[in-house]
């Protein structure tokens, strides 16, 4: 009875670990650009080391699926003095997918390729923006959201929050 348990699961174990075959989700972006130069102020990432914000640089980041080149361009630089990060610099060097969806507060998606650290880590990125457009006493600020990982997948900075100072500007065509 052992025997016939043991070849059993001998035989099954293969079918287990299999890996179903799936293909990955085209990454089409729609139409838009983002511009803007932003700090946030995360204060539970404040310590006694740490100024607890990310400073963000923007410049055209754009796709338009019906140019000759539709893929997504531009330049995005960050700076982390955040508790919980092991980075201090990050460069995007490609974004693979940017997604634009709303008109009256226009939310950017986008994620790709990057280095840290003055371009010796190699890292992985996802962005968002939100653009709250017209600051008031009515208007929340401009939110960013932003997750970077090494090529393991290992968490090297994250943060959510409002825009202290500057601004983010999202245009959907």
């Amino acid at each position: 009875m052992k025997r016939l348990i043991l070849a059993a699961a001998l035989l099954v174990a293969p079918m287990l670990a299999a890996q179903p075959v799936s293909i990955p989700t085209l990454q089409v972006c729609n139409a838009g650009k983002v511009n803007g130069v932003a700090n946030l102020y995360l204060s539970r990432r404040d310590d006694i080391n740490t100024a607890g914000t990310i400073d963000i640089t923007v410049s055209d980041v754009t796709c338009d699926p019906q140019s000759s080149s539709p893929y997504p361009t531009g330049t995005i630089t960050m700076r982390f003095s955040l508790t919980e990060s092991t980075i201090s610099d990050m460069q995007v060097t490609l974004v693979e997918q940017m997604t634009t969806v709303g008109k009256h507060t226009p939310t950017t998606y986008m994620n790709g390729r990057c280095t840290a650290n003055g371009g010796t880590v190699p890292c992985h990125f996802w962005l968002m923006f939100v653009d709250n457009k017209v600051l008031s006493v009515d208007t929340p600020p401009d939110v960013v959201g932003v997750l970077v990982v090494d090529r393991l997948g290992n968490r090297l900075a994250y943060g959510t929050g409002p825009i202290k100072t500057g601004d983010i500007s999202i245009t959907p065509f």
